[in-house]
């Protein structure tokens, strides 16, 4: 019995920890923020949040691994589907996976240097299911380069978005959702 309280009080100190990291990260940067800083938030020595997490890093890869699953699951989910309905099924996984966290993805664009050598692998592999699952939609004139700018402009979108929003997460996440169809029509009339 008392192991299970020890655990659960453990795990719940490891998502507090997660939780006060995804905030500070989109607030302030993951290059920002100091394992200091989450300690003193939550009110914890430094020693106790290794205890948790070896390092910055291996929180910050803790934060992705959910926004790449999602992003691995619109893929696999699109599969089934076919023309304009699976670039939506895409387009919103990608959306989707910028939720997550308070928008912790947008560390990613923003300091694409900071994310783990794994992540960043796992990411690069899914691309090119991306745009071939995007390419079977477009319009065989100039599909590549369609399938390319359809994209750049999910990038240019999200991108704008940040900028034109505070530093904070939850705006972002505001704007992401309140322009989302915005985007996927766009993504649309690039393909065809």
């Amino acid at each position: 019995m008392n192991s299970d309280i020890t655990k659960d009080k453990e795990t719940g100190t490891r998502q507090r920890i997660l939780d006060v990291s995804a905030r500070f990260f989109a607030d302030r940067g993951f290059s920002n923020t100091s394992i200091r800083d989450i300690a003193a938030e939550l009110e914890i020595a430094n020693p106790s949040l290794y205890y948790h997490f070896h390092s910055k890093a291996e929180i910050l890869a803790e934060l992705l691994a959910e926004p790449l699953k999602r992003v691995e699951l619109a893929v696999s989910d699109a599969e089934q589907f076919t023309g304009d309905e699976r670039t939506k099924r895409i387009i919103g996984g990608l959306l989707d996976a910028l939720e997550v966290h308070s928008g912790i993805a947008i560390t990613g664009f923003r300091e694409n240097d900071a994310i783990p050598t794994a992540y960043s692998e796992l990411a690069r592999g899914i691309q090119p299911m991306i745009v071939s699952l995007l390419g079977g939609n477009a319009t065989t004139d100039n599909r590549d380069l369609r399938v390319t700018m359809a994209i750049g402009a999910v990038e240019a979108a999200v991108t704008d978005l940040m900028r034109s929003t505070s530093a904070d997460g939850e705006p972002f996440v505001e704007k992401l959702r309140a322009s989302r169809s915005v985007i996927i029509e766009c993504v649309l009339k690039i393909l065809h």
